[in-house]
């Protein structure tokens, strides 16, 4: 008899990046799942991941309490560090007014959490306070449902989540042994986990040091495995030809490939950026002519609406191709056009230009140039809301420190660095495998199998 596993899957995201691999795949065979998630009642999302061994429960994210609001706040601010203390001085960059951030607030934070943050002790109580007096309707609701479906394990795909963590309180209490992961590579120093998985799975060894430093987990607690979205570059079939490539998008297959990818609310420059890179190839200041493809950040509504400026434009195509999910709060496209659309967007770009996105991992992961927009392009600009923040935090510094990656201080080192890349694309290509190897450990196509393993092997001995 298959015993039975509970995996959450709270985002569409998550959905894009352990269902549609060897994640999915090897559990379902090997046991009955339980997939909790809000799309449990969306057509799509079930035909696309049904199997005769999976159910799909559904859960509705609540909002915070009064209660949930001042734990989260413990959890956050007892981890002080470069993020958090400019998150607390200036404020989420591109959503808050200056005028609404208080000085007299930065200071006392920092005055009181700053030597408490050392404490480690103190963050394991505040968890433990969370654990016995917070969330209780919902962690009653969650052990309902673990005592109906009877797992041997509880999986949680995005730990920092609140109902998530409502889910990891719940299966702790039942005796049910929790095997949590962050949803990527910067949660482990931008806030405290408010419950802790009995073994926590991670995407590299930057990630390991992050959340024995900031999360208080030993390192035998810990399994590094990759970063299972990543499996999808080693399919050499899902790479398309140039020649379909171009025609999928109507570019130009004799001209270099620029791609620019958005960053969504955070980041409204994003206009006036792809206008810089269209006056570079309007006014002939590369070296040869080259084409911009834009990709807008899909996770936020009418994002593309940004670049109407541009279309129609020569040598200018924005990516609009995107079929939203309705099940999931990201509204995240998981389907293989999608999926493949993006990763080929990445492996014909000459050269690929963010503001501190993820998606330089992805790039980086191609061996693709990256350049980083690193100057602001607003005369009168606000402290606060200056891009050069964007690099201060403590996961984009080491990205910045690695050298795999260029910051663009100036219009003119921005037009420098793009003619130097495509001239030299092997530039930076050694700090580029350096950093792979430590942000995503391998990649060789194994990250969900990985996974996979730990499961089985830990479900073997319940």
């Amino acid at each position: 008899m298959k015993k039975t596993i509970i995996i959450t899957i709270i985002r569409g995201m998550m959905a894009r990046n352990l269902l549609k691999n060897d994640f999915y795949k090897i559990l379902r065979e090997k046991f009955n799942i339980v997939i909790l998630t809000p799309a449990a009642n969306d057509e799509r999302f079930v035909k696309e991941f049904a199997h005769p061994n999976v159910k799909f429960v559904y859960f509705e994210e609540s909002g915070h309490s009064r209660a949930d609001k001042i734990f989260v706040g413990l959890n956050k601010y007892l981890i002080y560090n470069k993020y958090i203390g400019l998150k607390l001085k200036y404020g989420i960059r591109g959503l808050s007014k200056p005028e609404d951030l208080s000085m007299f607030r930065y200071f006392l934070y920092t005055i009181i959490f700053k030597p408490l943050s050392k404490i480690r002790v103190l963050r394991d109580f505040v968890k433990w306070l969370d654990y016995l007096f917070v969330q209780r309707k919902e962690v009653k609701e969650f052990k309902e449902l673990i005592k109906k479906e009877n797992p041997g394990l509880v999986i949680s795909t995005s730990i920092m989540s609140d109902m998530e963590t409502a889910v990891i309180k719940a299966a702790k209490k039942m005796k049910v042994k929790v095997i949590g992961m962050p949803k990527s590579w910067d949660n482990p120093s931008r806030a405290g986990f408010r419950a802790k998985a009995d073994i926590l799975v991670v995407w590299s060894d930057f990630m390991t040091e992050q959340s024995e430093k900031f999360q208080n987990y030993k390192r035998k607690d810990i399994r590094v495995i990759g970063i299972p979205q990543f499996d999808y570059y080693t399919d050499k079939n899902r790479i398309w030809s140039k020649e379909k490539f171009c025609s999928e998008f109507g570019l130009d297959i004799s001209k270099p490939i620029i791609l620019f990818t958005s960053e969504g609310k955070a980041i409204p420059e994003d206009k006036e950026i792809a206008s810089i890179i269209y006056e570079f190839i309007k006014n002939n200041e590369l070296r040869e002519e080259c084409q911009l493809l834009i990709r807008p950040h899909f996770f936020y509504k009418d994002e593309e609406k940004k670049f109407t400026h541009l279309l129609g434009k020569d040598n200018v195509v924005v990516d609009i191709s995107n079929d939203p999910s309705a099940g999931f709060r990201d509204h995240a496209d998981y389907s293989w056009y999608h999926l493949e659309r993006f990763m080929n967007s990445l492996y014909h770009a000459d050269v690929v230009v963010n503001v501190a996105s993820t998606i330089a991992l992805d790039a980086i992961a191609l061996d693709r140039p990256v350049i980083h927009f690193a100057y602001d392009v607003y005369e009168k600009m606000e402290k606060s809301h200056s891009l050069k923040l964007c690099y201060k935090s403590d996961y984009n510094l080491e990205i910045v420190n690695s050298h795999a990656t260029k910051l663009a201080k100036s219009r003119e080192e921005f037009r420098n660095l793009i003619n130097r890349y495509l001239e030299h694309p092997e530039f930076e290509s050694k700090q580029r495998q350096e950093l792979r190897d430590k942000f995503c450990y391998k990649i060789d196509g194994n990250s969900g199998k990985r996974f996979a393993d730990i499961i089985i092997n830990e479900a073997e001995k319940v």
